[in-house]
């Protein structure tokens, strides 16, 4: 087993140059990390190849459910629902500390976009594609009880609401398991690493890489004459790289979701309601002392360097609340952050946005560059199935690509040891009990459990007793982050690690000093190495609740 330890990068990067691998991934989001995962475990020598953090794209912007594709109905794409449904109780049953049951709430109201009837076979036949079994069955509840679930529905018009199951998660801690289990079994994957060119053998197949290290300039080459592009929305700028002209093109659709207190809109329930004014459906969702609330659904054409959410479309969701629950309204300036993911669609001549379908696509040019986009964060393990299967034909028999079937629906995730939800319950009660010893509001362990499952053992046995207790804990995260997963900065740290900034933004403020501090000595910065650091983080906090101007039609706030 790989260790992924502070030096784990640097180590890996001075042996790679003119290294030859079974398989190179361009892409560290989850569509790359399922591919590495499922490669790995079939003893494919793998170098997965991320240009920033990982995840830092798509993968950590979603709405953070693994769901069953409710909407896919609409569009008549029943194998869709079939088979994203059937995943979410493998994703569950392989990563039961980060995938859990969640239900949701759809209100029925007279004259909203769904009616009982159509809502009631809609479900229905969501829960027979998807497998549901009869205790996580949807149920119709009557009005006085749908206001007992959830007190803040409307009573004006409600004609009861269905229950039916999702599941919700932590998109970028999925994506590190995924990453964390294929390291340990011998891949390589390596954050802020660039690509720079293709490589082809006599001019037309591949036969590698040039990829630069954005943190020290330096060029590395590597070999491959199967590289895989999962890039997501940069997809095409690895295809204009490629000797060959890709028959298909990305639409970028742009989601944007907002967070507030969760005092200030304090459900009790996850809902999925009606914007009336668009009939169009959003979600609101409690996590923690927030409720998060989205999402946009709008053509991105600028560039992705610019991406941030527009006030248009935060002015929209505010409205969409404030027109629908039974709250004084919301405001700009009660929310905590923001943050935008751009969904890669592969365009289809004549449809909206809201109307191409999540399907993923695999694409493979003559040069042999395997392309794969679209999809959901839900069909991970399925893509990642697809691709391998495509790379067996494209690799014409090599041993490494022959023989092992795919098994990544029965191996669990890194951090996963609970067999059953019992398992993950006993396991939360043991750590509530260990953080009331430790004098740490045992409240918080469920938090940190969902994040890491079993490891947090390790971040508990590291507490550095010099400090108060939470802020032990606190330090102990960060060192575990940089030692145990690569984690190199602190604006990574609270993106993508905790979460922190955008559920804890004040806690992010409060704890600056300390979180900078443990970086500076664990990663043996200098002055000058700190202070750009924190230059960095002074210009990013603002980001997550500045909201630019960006005019907008109705069409495109469809979802």
């Amino acid at each position: 087993m790989t260790a992924i330890t502070a030096s784990y990068r640097e180590r890996c990067l001075e042996n790679l140059n003119a290294a030859s691998f079974d398989l190179i991934i361009i892409g560290g989001g989850i569509t790359g990390a399922g591919i590495a995962w499922d490669a790995s475990l079939k003893g494919i020598k793998v170098l997965l190849l991320e240009q920033s953090d990982f995840a830092s794209g798509t993968s950590s912007k979603s709405t953070k459910l693994i769901h069953g594709g409710l909407r896919y109905l609409k569009q008549f794409q029943f194998q869709q629902v079939f088979e994203v449904g059937r995943e979410r109780a493998i994703v569950h049953s392989i990563a039961r500390f980060l995938v859990r049951p969640e239900k949701m709430l759809l209100p029925i109201y007279s004259g909203g976009s769904l009616s009982r009837i159509s809502a009631y076979l809609a479900l229905w036949l969501y829960d027979f594609l998807a497998g549901v079994k009869p205790a996580d069955a949807f149920r119709f509840l009557g009005p006085i009880e749908s206001s007992l679930k959830e007190p803040l529905l409307p009573k004006k018009g409600l004609l009861g609401a269905f229950l039916y199951s999702e599941y919700q998660t932590d998109d970028y801690r999925l994506t590190w398991a995924l990453l964390q289990s294929a390291i340990e079994k011998g891949a390589i994957c390596l954050p802020y690493c660039q690509v720079m060119n293709l490589l082809r053998e006599k001019g037309k197949h591949l036969s590698g890489l040039t990829f630069r290290d954005t943190l020290t300039g330096k060029v590395h080459q590597v070999n491959s004459s199967a590289i895989v592009n999962a890039a997501g929305p940069w997809v095409p700028d690895i295809l204009v790289m490629d000797a060959y002209p890709a028959k298909k093109h990305l639409l970028l659709s742009k989601g944007t979701h907002i967070v507030v207190p969760h005092h200030y809109l304090p459900l009790k329930q996850a809902i999925y309601f009606d914007d009336f004014s668009k009939s169009r459906m959003l979600f609101a969702i409690p996590r923690w002392e927030t409720t998060y609330i989205g999402t946009t659904d709008i053509v991105y054409a600028e560039p992705i360097h610019l991406l941030g959410s527009s006030k248009e479309e935060v002015d929209y969701i505010l409205l969409a609340v404030n027109a629908f629950f039974s709250i004084t309204g919301l405001q700009s300036k009660d929310i905590i952050s923001s943050w935008v993911g751009l969904r890669p669609l592969v365009y289809e001549v004549g449809k909206l946005s809201t109307d191409i379908s999540r399907k993923d696509e695999i694409m493979v040019s003559p040069s042999g560059l395997l392309t794969i986009a679209g999809g959901k964060l839900t069909g991970f393990r399925k893509m990642a199935e697809k691709s391998l299967k495509v790379l067996v034909n494209l690799q014409k028999g090599k041993k490494p690509f022959q023989g092992n079937k795919t098994k990544t629906h029965r191996v669990p995730l890194a951090g996963n040891s609970f067999e059953t939800a019992q398992d993950l319950e006993n396991y939360v009660l043991s750590c509530q009990e260990s953080f009331r010893v430790l004098q740490i509001n045992p409240a918080l362990a469920e938090r940190y459990v969902r994040r890491y499952g079993d490891r947090l053992n390790q971040i508990l046995d590291d507490l550095d007793w010099s400090l108060q207790p939470e802020d032990a804990l606190l330090s102990a995260e960060i060192r575990y982050g940089i030692h145990r997963e690569m984690v190199l900065f602190p604006t990574d740290f609270i993106q993508r690690q905790t979460g922190m900034v955008w559920y804890e933004k004040n806690r992010c403020l409060e704890k600056k000093n300390l979180i900078f501090d443990v970086f500076t000595k664990e990663m043996q910065w200098d002055e000058k190495t700190r202070q750009k650091q924190e230059a960095l983080w002074a210009a990013f906090l603002p980001t997550v609740t500045s909201f630019h101007n960006n005019e907008i039609n109705d069409t495109g706030l469809s979802a």
